[in-house]
């Protein structure tokens, strides 16, 4: 969204609400949700762009439920088909395509930062214990404890609820 469409948005919206634009946090708060949800609207908008076969027949089928004008798909299409945007399809797919954290990285990367440290003296020794058990040497005949075991043990979980991380499915 280029800074005149920005400024359209927030002129319409403006219009319909009582707002006050010139305080920045109401400001930047606005502009991180239509971010989202231009973002949102543009990948429905890929989703029905990659249904065909090639742009030509796609610039013929602009989507009805997405409330465009011709001249905006084919912006759109544009964009889509471009060596930029495929570049960075690609590097997202990679990415996604990466293995996930495992649970104990998970809790380092939601309880510890490089500028802050710990968020607790709780979770910092929490972390220690599992980087502990997981460095204890197997005893011989003896399976390795796996992450999930050791955070399990450490955490202390019960039946749907997990320390540290709340409420919910356990993560696989």
């Amino acid at each position: 969204m280029n800074d005149d469409a920005k400024f359209h948005a927030l002129k319409r919206l403006n219009s319909k609400f009582e707002m006050k634009l010139d305080d920045d946090y109401v400001k930047s708060s606005i502009m991180s949700i239509m971010s989202k949800l231009s973002r949102n609207h543009r990948h429905k908008v890929h989703f029905h762009f990659k249904t065909f076969p090639n742009v030509g027949v796609a610039r013929q089928n602009k989507p009805t439920k997405y409330n465009l004008t011709q001249e905006n798909w084919e912006q759109l299409c544009d964009l889509f088909s471009g060596p930029k945007y495929h570049r960075r399809c690609e590097t997202n797919a990679r990415r996604k395509d990466d293995q996930e954290p495992n649970r104990m990285d998970f809790f380092k990367a939601t309880h510890y930062s490089n500028d802050k440290g710990w968020t607790t003296i709780e979770a910092k020794t929490t972390y220690e214990k599992m980087v502990e058990l997981r460095s204890t040497p197997v005893e011989e005949g003896a399976e390795p404890k796996t992450i999930d075991d050791i955070m399990d043990e450490v955490l202390d979980t019960r039946s749907g609820y997990i320390s540290g991380l709340g409420y919910g499915p356990k993560p696989n």
